[in-house]
């Protein structure tokens, strides 16, 4: 082998090196090819072993869901996400119908009888049982944020989208999208039910201001209502906040709030 020589030097001098030192040198090079060959296999089988480990993850994963029967689709499969939207609308629907105010109940001459075996149905009373209707849309809204964690799960996951085209890929993106949506449906749901029979469903602090309150794991909701407060409406500019609320792991619901009046009727 030739030297490399520095700029400057005579280039007529060619300085040669023995056999021994060239054949120390090839040696060298060829033991460092055996240890990056070496390291490359050490590689090769981590990356095999992180491969087989997801796949059973991936398996166990499954099977665990399919033990557990919750109801919610396959996160890869849109056509099973929106029929479950599809069941969630028909079952909030038929509550909406079965449900039955409790305000219809109330009698207060009924704690007048003698009668042993009378039923106490005064305001005090009923009110103390009476149902709360958030626990319905709570549930809803559990099931959906559960579903898009599975979701975002399946995208983040390279060996789940190896399974996946990118026409169905893009068609999971925008459910998450329509499920964060179904989010501020059923809440403007609920608003709406509350509103709507307010002596039903909310608490009177004191005789212009109703509350309803629901406290759930991830979320905190509240309505605020005026009642029975003179306003003058064309001289008041309704205003709109909106909120930020962090509802789930990382998720953040927008959510809007208006000013409510409640008139005598």
């Amino acid at each position: 082998m030739v030297k490399r020589l520095k700029v400057g030097e005579d280039t007529s001098i060619l300085k040669l090196i023995t056999e021994e030192e060239w054949s120390i040198r090839e040696q060298r090079h060829l033991q460092r090819l055996q240890d990056i060959r070496i390291c490359l296999g050490f590689i090769s089988d981590a990356q095999n072993d992180h491969t087989s480990l997801l796949e059973n993850h991936r398996q166990n994963e499954r099977w665990t869901h399919y033990l557990d029967c919750d109801g919610l689709p396959r996160p890869e499969w849109p056509p099973e996400i929106r029929r479950f939207l599809a069941q969630m609308r028909y079952e909030e629907a038929q509550d909406e119908d079965e449900l039955v105010n409790w305000t219809l109940s109330v009698n207060e001459r009924s704690i007048l009888s003698q009668n042993i075996f009378r039923r106490d149905l005064t305001w005090k009373t009923l009110a103390a049982i009476r149902p709360n209707i958030g626990q319905f849309y709570d549930v809803c809204v559990q099931r959906i944020l559960e579903m898009v964690l599975r979701i975002d799960h399946v995208l983040l996951n390279e060996l789940e989208m190896v399974y996946i085209s990118e026409e169905r890929a893009a068609e999971m993106l925008q459910m998450r999208h329509e499920l964060h949506e179904e989010i501020h449906v059923l809440f403007d749901k609920l608003t709406y039910r509350i509103i709507c029979a307010p002596s039903a469903y909310m608490a009177y602090n004191d005789c212009t201001v109703a509350v309803y309150c629901y406290k759930a794991v991830n979320y905190n909701f509240q309505i605020w209502c005026i009642k029975d407060v003179p306003i003058r409406f064309p001289h008041l500019e309704f205003t709109v906040y909106l909120l930020w609320l962090p509802i789930w792991r990382g998720l953040v619901l927008a959510y809007r709030c208006h000013l409510v009046y409640l008139g005598i009727t």
